[in-house]
């Protein structure tokens, strides 16, 4: 299974001047870019709250993926560019990953993600947002 990008997502990453970035390429390679209308609102894209576990019988960890000057990990927003977004980026859902951590090779299972969009209608942000 390929990972899915949307095509303004993916031009904004590759637009990212940090020393980081051929590593978030190498997962960029991999993926299908799609035109933005078409990512399944399941998809994990930038932004994206996350929830996951890495280990049968872990505890979930919710994260939020976000550019590198928006990284908080007080807050859970985790930069692109870390490697368990690198991971997750593109996948749905569901999804069963694996990939190379610093620790060593981990499997992640995705068990919900929130898109933008989604959790700004949900708290009345996005009403707000969109009358501008």
């Amino acid at each position: 299974m390929k990972p899915l990008i949307a095509e303004s997502v993916y031009n904004t990453l590759l637009e990212l001047n940090h020393p980081l970035v051929p590593y978030l390429q190498e997962n960029l390679s991999r993926a299908l870019v799609i035109k933005d209308q078409s990512l399944d609102n399941r998809t994990i894209s930038l932004n994206s709250i996350v929830d996951y576990v890495y280990e049968p019988g872990a505890k979930p960890v919710r994260i939020q993926i976000v550019l590198p000057e928006q990284e908080d990990l007080k807050r859970r927003r985790v930069s692109v560019l870390a490697p368990i977004s690198r991971a997750l980026l593109g996948y749905k859902e569901s999804d069963v990953v694996t990939a190379k951590m610093p620790s060593g090779e981990k499997t992640f299972r995705i068990l919900r993600v929130q898109n933008r969009t989604e959790h700004l209608k949900k708290s009345g942000s996005f009403l707000k947002m969109t009358r501008h």
